[in-house]
Parts: C-alpha cells; structure tokens; sequence
C-alpha cells in the first residue's frame, strides 16, 4: 500500500527525504529522465523530492526513472521553478554531472542564453532567443 505525502511544503521535508535533483534538462545520470515535461530550451528547472519511505517503495519508484513517470508517485514531490536554495540541517556533498562540486546550502538559477551551441542555419530548434523569449524576465 503506497504512503501518501505529507501536504508539507518542500523546504519543510529535508529531514524525511531521500534524494533531490534539479535538473535543467530532460535527462541526467545516464538516461534517467527528471520529468517527462522539462526541456532544456523551457527557462525552468524541474526538482523533485522522494521522500524517504520503505526499501519496498522505493524499489518501485526506481522502475519508473528511466520514463520519468515517478514524478506522479505519491512519495515524490515535483516543481518547476527559475531558481531554488537548497538547505539540509548538516552540509550534505551536491553532485553536479558527476563530481562532488560543492556542498548545501547551495542555489541553482536559470541563466538565459547562457550556453552558445553551434546549429544548421535551418534549425529551429536552437534559437538563442527561441519561443517564450519574449516571456522571460531580465535579470
């Protein structure tokens, strides 16, 4: 029987979670997917929380990482945001891309056009003031 969440709001669960990642594209750590929505071109980053549960759930959110379908589990918490603090009670090591990079409390932000990529002139998939440019805040 799946344990329902507590109606805490994020900051509040640091002490009850398992893992948190924010992701500013669709895919990390070899093929596992944050959320079936987020895109690397969206000017969001997508977080989710597992809460710390039985071994038995969380072996069944771990089969649903692979599609990003956990994040409609009821042990995961899911948002989307432009930028996030996180905060733990004792310095915890922040993974980014694979190496220990810093440690909590850190904070993640959306830099627009912050990253130059090479394109075929044709393509409309990687515009540096693509769709929502318009939409998005100065800094």
């Amino acid at each position: 029987m799946p344990w329902p969440a507590p109606p805490l709001p994020l900051q509040q669960l640091a002490a009850a979670l398992l893992q948190v990642a924010v992701g500013n594209g669709r895919h990390y750590g070899g093929g596992n997917t944050v959320s079936p929505t987020a895109g690397i071109d969206d000017h969001t980053l997508d977080i989710y929380a597992i809460l710390a549960a039985p071994l038995r759930e969380h072996m069944n959110i771990a089969r649903l990482l692979k599609d990003g379908s956990f994040i409609e589990h009821n042990r995961v918490y899911h948002l989307t945001t432009r930028r996030v603090r996180l905060v733990t009670e004792l310095p915890l090591p922040v993974n980014l891309d694979g190496e220990i990079a810093t440690t909590t409390p850190t904070d993640f932000t959306v830099q627009r056009n912050a990253v130059h990529v090479v394109v075929p002139q044709s393509s409309t998939s990687a515009l540096l003031d693509g769709p929502g440019a318009a939409d998005w805040p100065s800094l």
